[in-house]
């Protein structure tokens, strides 16, 4: 992942003239690593709107060009509750930086719902989001569930018994030390340069390339918190290795049954695309993309583990026990950067400066993604960015501090709290949205001496067939999943425009025909 190379001239977005840095020309970061000004926006960059959109779609598009792990999405989501509000801060924040979606859970609800108008709607509801390294907690969650499904006896448990990692310092690790990384691996590989010995990235290559090259014979140094993306990956490959055949039996479990994604989850590997054809092999990378209300769901799942107390509540509270200190120099400036969080333990930041005395875990990803939970309040913050150049200190560290009244503090307008699935689609298509416009529709019509629309078998036939659908249909696709041709030739434009309508139902009620 070295620097692209490329000059390029792109028109900035008009909605954002006069607030942020606007030419037109692209600045492409060379260098070496992901972090020290290769492949992503550098820490100290500040980039203008045209460069955040072109870094913004290689970050969506990453994961098209490696082989990747789908897991299915659940035939059950998780519901979730919303507070309908608008926050004036966040929405001034998403127009003068790269912030792109903003997500406060308080209490069991959402009270902040927040996304970018900008980048030309590149980002959307179920738009696939990348984790960076958010990817390293939902891997330890991962083991989580395999210790607690009996796969892997505990956090002590060596990685002896596994071939890949034999003759390596690896071999006679501990669990819990790869996962607070303090593996004693810092004179073999960092996060700034990758693999001391070759120069080569740790997410470009299958782990065994590695055990077998620049691992091999090695030793572990001294134990001390070394930061980097090796220990995730193999973490990940041992919870492969020991549940087996029983890994897709095991993931759907978490996933599925336990999370309740509502969109596919994509789970990268380390095999790049020649062809552009998956299914190729290589090593599982602690990297994935969900969307934004399935990040959300993942932070919900811990925090009611946290407080059934069962056997996943019982893991997180052992891994934020046995973390460790980084030893980090004191943060400064304005910017977001990880040193904020003064201690690590089981993949997830802790400690966070002034906050130390409380149970809050902190998902961080490179460019400033944040996924953080404060346990004892029961408050989750998650955020999308491509840059971290959004004002952290007020929406991030005063809001998980909670001293402050959420109201005042990002300028909320709140409405009536609703129970309801948060649709995360283009198109409401499940049958319960179909039957609420249709009887909108039929309403207006009788109202208004509108005849021959679709009775109600043909209304049943077509919720049915378009059921979980999320592409438009045209007038013969309508008509192919259960619609009379009579009754869409009376009334074509009024049922393509009901099959098809992007808005909330409410709007569409207002509205039947336009």
């Amino acid at each position: 992942m070295v620097g692209w190379v490329l000059a390029v001239g792109s028109a900035s977005s008009p909605s954002i003239a006069g607030n942020w840095n606007q030419t037109d020309e692209v600045t492409i970061y060379g260098g070496k690593g992901i972090t020290n000004e290769g492949w992503a926006i550098p820490f100290k960059a500040k980039p203008n709107y045209a460069t955040a959109k072109f870094y913004l779609l290689r970050y969506l598009n990453d994961y098209k060009g490696f082989d990747r792990a789908i897991f299915n999405p659940s035939k059950k989501p998780k519901k979730l509750a919303i507070q309908p509000s608008s926050s004036k801060i966040i929405s001034t924040e998403m127009n003068k930086s790269s912030l792109l979606s903003y997500l406060l859970y308080d209490k069991d609800k959402i009270v902040v719902d927040e996304i970018t108008p900008r980048f030309d709607g590149l980002i959307r509801n179920d738009t696939q989001l990348y984790s960076m390294s958010i990817g390293k907690s939902l891997t330890s969650y991962l083991l989580g569930h395999a210790i607690c499904e009996g796969y892997i006896t505990g956090l002590d448990q060596m990685l002896n018994d596994w071939d890949v990692v034999q003759d390596t310092l690896y071999q006679n690790q501990k669990l819990i030390d790869l996962l607070n990384m303090s593996a004693g691996d810092q004179d073999h590989v960092t996060e700034k340069d990758g693999f001391l010995k070759s120069g080569r990235w740790f997410n470009s290559h299958a782990l065994k390339e590695f055990t077998q090259n620049e691992l091999k014979g090695t030793r572990s140094s001294f134990k001390k918190y070394n930061y980097n993306g090796l220990p995730p990956n193999i973490v990940f490959e041992y919870v492969i290795h020991k549940t087996g055949d029983e890994f897709t039996s095991f993931s759907n479990s978490v996933f599925q049954d336990h999370i309740g994604i509502q969109h596919k989850l994509i789970q990268m590997k380390t095999k790049r695309l020649l062809d552009g054809v998956p299914g190729r092999g290589g090593s599982i990378r602690a990297t994935f993309f969900a969307t934004r209300y399935d990040y959300l769901r993942l932070a919900i799942a811990m925090l009611d583990d946290w407080k059934r107390d069962g056997c996943m509540g019982k893991y997180l509270k052992e891994i934020h026990e046995r973390r460790i200190s980084k030893n980090a120099s004191m943060p400064s400036g304005r910017k977001w950067q990880a040193k904020y969080w003064r201690g690590y333990g089981g993949f997830f930041h802790t400690d966070l400066l002034k906050m130390s005395d409380r149970h809050i875990m902190g998902m961080n990803g490179l460019g400033g993604q944040l996924l953080w939970i404060d346990f004892d309040n029961s408050r989750i913050l998650a955020l999308h960015t491509v840059h971290g150049d959004y004002d952290h200190n007020k929406i991030a560290l005063r809001v998980i501090k909670g001293e402050e009244d959420l109201t005042s503090l990002l300028g909320l307008t709140k409405g009536k709290t609703q129970k309801t699935s948060i649709r995360t689609t283009k198109y409401d298509r499940t049958k319960a949205g179909m039957e609420m416009r249709f009887k909108c529709l039929t309403d207006f019509a009788t109202a208004n001496d509108i005849n021959d629309l679709p009775k109600n078998q043909e209304i049943e036939s077509l919720s049915a067939n378009l059921e979980g659908n999320d592409y438009y249909r045209s007038k013969r696709q309508i008509v192919k999943a259960g619609i009379s041709k009579e009754a869409m030739d009376a009334n074509k434009a009024a049922l393509v425009r009901l099959v098809n309508f992007e808005g909330t139902n409410e709007e569409y009620c207002a509205k039947p025909v336009l």
